[in-house]
């Protein structure tokens, strides 16, 4: 009786064991579900808010807990690993991308049914093309097109995929031929940035013949169509065709008024990648004489951006200077802006710079004819002229110096600047020199 109750005593706590046992495993595994489950959850929250350096690392730590937990489940592997490589395309992280999509074709591969695989090599084609590698991108958009039961829409981006792969490579007779194929299959789903994008192609084509007549009509297509979806991205590329066909055809007015349109869009969207390379090309095409008093504005007004660095508030700044001074410019308003320039470059600690204001400064007082002060801004432009960059600003300076003596009738001083302006001054306004040169001597019986 004992023994028996011995007997029944270890098969209860062997029983009880593997209850516990079972109970621990079916905790822990409970946990790992749990666990799981909040950091998906997480995951799709920050992808839905554009986060996705996040999003990416909450999928790809919870896909492999769920390929260590429970390998068998295919389907959820699946979208895990699609949303981990789409988190990684849109952060800009394209090789991860690469990487992430294979996993997925390859889980597709052991279930068909999960996912069309043509969708995954699209996505694929993209990151190369994206990456630069033209070749590659091409070959997987080959086989998206070769395949069956694409939609227009899907086709359509496909060609167009592939005019961009071959664009990528220089050849733009078969990114031409492709974005054909593209904007046929477009149209019959009216699917418009396709075919907004393949005017740039197009256009695109046609300077690289020098053919800028044609050019400009795809590009201003381009133009025009993105203004009306408020596609950005396209729209800047339809400014920039539309300002070099523009050069190229030597309507330089023009061109500025193109790279000032994309300047001012860049910075209005944040995208500021490009900001320095349109801002050069705006001084580059600025004429000597014209009114633009609507960009000077412009220009001030997006200066004021909390999220430009210094060296873009400046340039704006600049531009707005010379935008004013390029017309029949308000002295107050020139100088006001001038001033503002003036205290940015100081903060910015950019010497150069606040010479280019100094005499913003003194020329505006020098209209206002307040000779006293304007004389007193330009001697301290000269005592920073060793950080002068800009060619003939010295000869300017010393021009509105000579100016401001001959208007207090101290011809002497006067005819000094003048000489010193001489051996500065650009050839444009030599004629100009020689004439005060010759006006100081009369006046001042020299």
């Amino acid at each position: 009786m004992v023994q028996q109750r011995h007997c029944i005593n270890k098969t209860f706590l062997f029983i009880l064991v593997i209850f516990m046992f079972l109970q621990c495993s079916f905790q822990y595994a409970q946990a790992i579900d749990e666990n799981m489950n909040e950091d998906v959850k997480k995951a799709f929250e920050t992808y839905s808010l554009g986060s996705y350096g996040e999003s990416a690392n909450l999928f790809e730590k919870s896909y492999y807990k769920l390929k260590e937990s429970y390998p068998q489940d295919i389907k959820s592997r699946f979208k895990l690993a699609l949303y981990t490589a789409l988190s990684y395309k849109q952060h800009g992280d394209y090789e991860y991308a690469i990487s992430w999509f294979f996993v997925t074709v390859a889980l597709v591969e052991k279930n068909s049914n999960l996912y069309n695989v043509y969708i995954l090599y699209s996505y694929i084609a993209d990151c190369y093309r994206l990456l630069g590698d033209g070749v590659k991108a091409e070959d997987y958009y080959s086989l998206v097109i070769n395949s069956n039961n694409l939609s227009n829409r899907d086709r359509a981006v496909s060609y167009y995929g592939l005019a961009e792969s071959r664009l990528l490579q220089k050849d733009y007779v078969h990114s031409k031929q492709y974005c054909e194929e593209a904007t046929k299959y477009a149209g019959h789903d009216k699917v418009k940035d396709i075919e907004a994008s393949c005017d740039i192609i197009k256009g695109d084509y046609y300077k690289s013949l020098k053919d800028y007549g044609k050019a400009m009509y795809h590009f201003g297509r381009a133009m025009d169509t993105s203004r009306a979806m408020k596609n950005t991205t396209i729209l800047l590329h339809a400014l920039y065709g539309m300002a070099n066909s523009s050069e190229g055809l030597h309507k330089y007015d023009a061109a500025r008024e193109y790279y000032e349109q994309a300047f001012f869009t860049s910075l209005e969207n944040n995208i500021l990648d490009d900001t320095d390379y349109l801002y050069n090309k705006i001084i580059t095409n600025m004429p000597n004489r014209s009114n633009l008093q609507y960009q000077g504005s412009k220009a001030k007004e997006l200066a004021r951006l909390d999220f430009l660095d210094d060296e873009t508030i400046l340039n704006l700044y600049k531009l707005s200077y010379l935008y004013y001074r390029a017309g029949d410019f308000d002295p107050e308003i020139l100088y006001e802006t001038c001033e503002l320039g003036y205290e940015a470059a100081k903060d910015a600690k950019n010497n150069s710079l606040q010479v280019d204001f100094l005499y913003g400064m003194a020329l505006a007082l020098y209209h206002s004819k307040e000779y006293d002060e304007s004389l007193r801004l330009l001697s301290i432009a000269i005592s920073k002229k060793r950080y002068i960059k800009e060619k003939g600003l010295l000869g300017k300076i010393y021009m509105t110096q000579s100016d401001n003596y001959y208007q207090k009738g101290n011809y002497k001083d006067a005819y000094t600047s003048i000489l010193l302006a001489q051996n500065k001054i650009i050839n444009v306004d030599k004629d100009r020199v020689d004439r005060r040169i010759k006006n100081i001597k009369i006046k001042g019986k020299l």
